[in-house]
């Protein structure tokens, strides 16, 4: 058996031989062999179009647009569960209801932290899957700023519906996800949340919640132009007097609204572009030796256990689970953290060889170029549509599901 340490970093190539071997016996374990090989020196020196040489699309004048995150419009939803002290997690779920309401469950589902929430867009992973011949395709992102491991299992296990989930998951992130070394905040405070507890005592998923789209006197009411009189009943549409009033004839209770930044597919925009030498100006630069992300770094624990139970549970629900690995700006990754990432790796690798899901592993060179990141860690909106249409042409993910009726 192999094991995770960084003396067994010079034994990757006998890792990858491994690989080979195993890879013959079913095609979701040859994933981490193709991903490097055949796959990663393509994306941006590749013959294949990319949305960025298409007409109309300036990506000199997105790189150097300002940040536009306290000003971008915002879509505001009512939304009558209890929170789960995360206002993104709490965003996300009254979007991804509307967006049910409209369209149903999505054929790809992205689940992961802040790094796929502006690393994954679905608009362009949907055009570039339509144009490799895979027909319309629809995709949402439903990554949640702090995400580790734990929290994504509850989010797919427990937070959404078996009903709502897609044909196909892309679950994007990197090794502070795995990491269970180091406090995991997040679920923390998830777990301590009434949302959780409502979860967990009532049985009650929030999806199915009342979330109604913004209308003009929420509008109004956000703007303190007017007072919450009357709301929509709990179901409108049973209501023969007035849909904002319950079938009693008395006003429903008030659900509380929610605003999000979030495109309608649950992206993150971000047109900022990571110059570390303006970047630190205003930020310290810290060494991977003193990086909370890293210190200290342990992969074999509670994290990778939810990992295995979020493949577990996709493969009871005959989902395809395709596992990403983010890439990191070349200016972050200095000699210390390049070698926990090369522990990371070799992790995903094993992993994917005994739980038997699709790797595709982006954390390499041509990904890694600085004016592809926002800041250190996360991709900028340029950076986004490469690693999409990087993840819509990889040959090893199971796209052909998309197909089946």
């Amino acid at each position: 058996m192999w094991h995770i340490g960084q003396h067994w970093i010079g034994k990757a190539g006998v890792a990858i031989a491994a690989l080979v071997m195993v890879g013959s016996e079913g095609r979701l374990s040859r994933a981490p062999v193709l991903a490097r090989s055949a796959h990663f020196d393509t994306p941006l020196a590749s013959a294949a179009p990319s949305i960025l040489d298409r007409d109309g699309f300036d990506r000199d004048e997105v790189r150097d647009q300002p940040d536009q995150r306290d000003r971008r419009q915002r879509t505001v939803y009512t939304y009558d569960f209890p929170s789960f002290h995360s206002q993104r997690l709490d965003e996300q779920l009254a979007q991804y209801t509307a967006y049910l309401k409209t369209h149903g469950p999505p054929d790809v589902l992205i689940l992961g932290s802040s790094r796929s929430l502006q690393g994954i867009d679905p608009q362009v992973l949907a055009a570039t899957l339509e144009d490799e011949g895979w027909g319309e395709v629809t995709v949402y992102n439903f990554s949640v700023n702090g995400a580790t491991a734990k929290v994504v299992d509850v989010i797919f296990r427990q937070v959404l519906d078996p009903e709502h989930l897609p044909r196909l998951v892309i679950w994007g992130d990197g090794s502070r996800a795995f990491n269970s070394g180091r406090p995991d905040a997040t679920y923390e405070r998830l777990t301590a949340s009434p949302g959780y507890r409502r979860l967990v005592t009532e049985g009650d998923r929030p999806i199915q919640s009342i979330v109604l789209q913004s209308s003009p006197q929420l509008s109004r009411l956000l703007r303190g132009q007017a007072e919450p009189s009357c709301w929509p009943a709990e179901n409108p549409e049973a209501s023969t007097v007035d849909p904002w009033l319950s079938s009693s004839g008395d006003c429903a209770p008030a659900p509380s609204p929610i605003a999000t930044d979030l495109t309608p597919q649950g992206f993150l925009p971000i047109a900022d572009r990571f110059d570390p030498a303006v970047y630190y100006q205003g930020f310290p630069r810290v060494s991977g030796q003193y990086d909370g992300s890293y210190v200290p770094f342990q992969l074999q624990g509670e994290q990778t256990q939810a990992s295995v139970a979020i493949v577990n549970y996709a493969r009871q629900q005959g989902i395809p689970l395709v596992l990403v690995n983010l890439p990191l700006s070349q200016d972050y990754l200095d000699p210390v953290r390049q070698s926990y990432e090369q522990q990371f790796q070799l992790h995903l690798r094993q992993l994917a060889i005994a739980q038997g899901f699709t790797l595709v592993d982006l954390n390499q060179p041509d990904f890694q170029r600085n004016d592809l990141f926002a800041d250190p860690s996360h991709i900028n909106q340029v950076g986004a549509v490469l690693v999409s249409e990087a993840i819509a042409r990889d040959p090893m993910v199971p796209w052909e599901v998309l197909l089946e009726p």
